[in-house]
């Protein structure tokens, strides 16, 4: 049960990883306006920093560090380990964290954490590029290299 509950939340943080990193940096994002003040560039209803949005600052500042950034972690460390101590083919593990390494081959066995990590910085890039044509350029570097 334990192990499928781990690969379940795993696999749909995976799945929600790029929205969900967006997401967070458009809540910190804040654009100024002719009135003086600032708003969410991605909703400009909303004036930065007052009511609602230090909600959504304080929920971005706690998903970045423990999910955006604390899934690739632990995708790894948890990789890393199981290479190191040779039971990355363990039934168990292979179980429970085989979807994360199983389908590559011994040299590509961190994949999965790369594409998490392409996905952060196109993120970003949309989030803080403004123009779509160097947006578009960033990206296709970052899917090249």
């Amino acid at each position: 049960l334990a192990s499928n509950l781990i690969k379940n939340i795993m696999s749909f943080a995976i799945v929600v990883y790029h929205t969900l990193s967006t997401r967070c940096f458009q809540a910190l994002k804040c654009a100024d306006f002719p009135d003086g003040k600032s708003y969410l560039a991605f909703h400009p209803s909303i004036e930065c920093w007052t009511g609602v949005h230090w909600y959504m600052a304080a929920a971005a500042g706690i998903y970045i560090p423990v999910v955006i950034i604390g899934i690739p972690v632990i995708m790894f460390i948890v990789v890393h380990r199981m290479r190191k101590t040779g039971t990355l083919n363990e039934p168990k593990n292979l179980k429970t964290w085989g979807f994360l390494h199983a389908r590559y081959e011994h040299p590509w066995k961190m994949w999965e954490v790369m594409l998490l990590l392409r996905r952060l910085l196109i993120a970003l890039v949309l989030v803080s590029v403004e123009v779509s044509m160097l947006q578009a350029a960033v990206t296709k570097v970052i899917l090249v290299a």
